[in-house]
């Protein structure tokens, strides 16, 4: 008669088995001498007073027969696994973790694979959750796929402010880690001591390799109450943040561009345009906690957006949409504001590029900007969960589409300053692509239009102040 056994001590073998399956790609089962040898191992490792003896193939058929956790995985192929992938897939977490395996889950987090493994892994140890974050930190996952490692960071039992905190006061740490990462702590300052007497550091500075950095740091400032000082004259691409909107502006001084493209009968003639004045533009489109602001204020007066109760657009930082014009620019209004004009939408997007992207014409970059119809799973994101272009603007590409002050109009050759579009049409421009559209449709030249009555899922817009907004 076998004796009952350790059931901490039987999963702590389980677990190295899970591991041992994992690494793998799609292996859920394996031959039974494989996993008898496996299991041999790790029987070596526990208590002799476990109940579990040494024998490998004893411990796969009592775990079999008593516990139902593993079984063969299909009639007559004589391999063994785990009863489903998910107990494959937190045990192997739980082996991690007893293990200290986080540099590894770190390393291979981006990976369909073992992505699941890794969240799991983030729901233990506090210990282990510094120390996840730490590698994952070091690998550069913050910057090259911030939504995935703010997701690592949400999905996390325990939030653990060291390893940001150490990146941060790095000497070492390159500026595009350190902007990264402080836009991991936006909504989590309270929980980082310190962090507000950084962030007047970085604002303090005037390298202009800081651009982002101190974008960022103004937003954190003002989440803390302690914006910086008001009334000066803004400087290039300054951030400032107002209290009453919630918006984050960023301010764009006068420029001079080439203004559409020849890869579109609807972009042609390349023209010269000059913006000869700054303004304010929108970081972020505005979102549903922005708009909601809005709704607040004006009570009864204005009725939601058309998808407002709808759970795939409706969290608070995903981007607004199911507006029309009339209602973007009722809101522009109530905000001390207005839309870009389509000028300076292309103008703000290519912030200096001369490619279809921010960042050029490599359309493989665009997944680290843009969500779009090839990485969105159906739906907007939050905004700001991709890379900013040069000038500190997010979701110029992708996630939704648009709205802009000017009526369709084909272009002309001429050179042009501080077009506005004429004074009348039937369809309002939009711009930048969303969630369900082609590369093509994110790119900066892109147009589209709709009469100014239509309402889209994938429809929204941004702020813009002709002059300096007074938080």
């Amino acid at each position: 008669v076998l004796q009952p056994f350790d059931s901490e001590a039987a999963q702590s073998v389980l677990a190295r088995l899970a591991w041992w399956l994992h690494q793998t790609e799609q292996r859920t089962a394996g031959e039974p001498e494989e996993l008898a040898a496996e299991a041999a191992e790790g029987l070596q490792q526990v208590s002799q007073q476990s109940g579990l003896g040494l024998d490998g193939a004893q411990f796969l058929q009592r775990m079999r027969e008593e516990s139902g956790i593993l079984a063969f995985s299909g009639a007559g192929t004589g391999r063994l696994g785990f009863l489903h992938l998910s107990f494959q897939e937190y045990l192997a977490a739980d082996h991690a973790v007893r293990e200290s395996l986080s540099g590894q889950l770190a390393a291979r987090v981006s990976d369909s694979w073992w992505q699941e493994v890794a969240l799991l892994s983030l729901r233990r140890s506090k210990a282990y959750c510094g120390r996840f974050f730490g590698d994952m930190l070091a690998s550069g996952l913050a910057e090259q796929q911030p939504e995935l490692a703010q997701r690592c960071l949400a999905e996390s039992l325990y939030f653990v402010p060291e390893p940001f905190m150490n990146v941060l006061q790095s000497s070492e740490a390159s500026v595009q880690r350190k902007a990264a990462v402080l836009r991991l702590l936006l909504g989590r300052h309270k929980q980082v001591p310190g962090l507000g007497e950084l962030c007047e550091q970085f604002l303090a500075s005037t390298d202009p390799a800081l651009l982002d950095l101190r974008g960022t740091a103004t937003e954190l400032l003002a989440s803390l109450g302690r914006l910086p000082r008001k009334g000066r004259t803004p400087e290039p691409f300054d951030v400032v943040v107002d209290d009453r909107t919630g918006v984050t502006f960023i301010w764009i001084p006068p420029g001079e561009f080439r203004m559409g493209s020849e890869k579109s009968n609807y972009a042609k003639p390349v023209h010269t345009v000059r913006i000869t004045r700054g303004f304010y533009l929108g970081k972020y489109p505005v979102t549903n906690e922005q708009y909601g602001r809005y709704l607040q204020a004006k009570s009864r007066e204005v009725q939601p957006p058309l998808y407002w109760g709808n759970r795939k657009f409706n969290k608070p930082n995903q981007p607004v949409v199911g507006v029309d014009w009339h209602d973007a620019v009722a809101y522009c209004e109530w905000a001390g504001g207005r839309l870009p004009t389509e000028a300076e939408w292309e103008f703000c997007c290519r912030a200096g590029s001369e490619g279809d992207y921010c960042f050029g014409d490599d359309r493989s970059l665009l997944v680290n900007y843009a969500w779009y119809l090839e990485n969105s799973g159906g739906s907007t994101h939050p905004a700001g969960e991709k890379l900013a272009n040069q000038w500190g603007l997010h979701d110029m590409h992708g996630n939704v589409w648009e709205w802009c002050q000017d009526w369709y109009v084909e272009y002309g050759r001429k050179r042009q300053q501080d077009p506005s579009g004429p004074a009348e049409g039937t369809d309002r421009v939009l711009r930048g692509g969303s969630w369900s559209s082609y590369s093509d449709y994110c790119s900066a030249w892109y147009r589209d239009y709709f009469t100014p009555e239509d309402r889209y899922y994938y429809v929204g817009f941004r702020l813009a102040r002709t002059l300096p907004p007074d938080p």
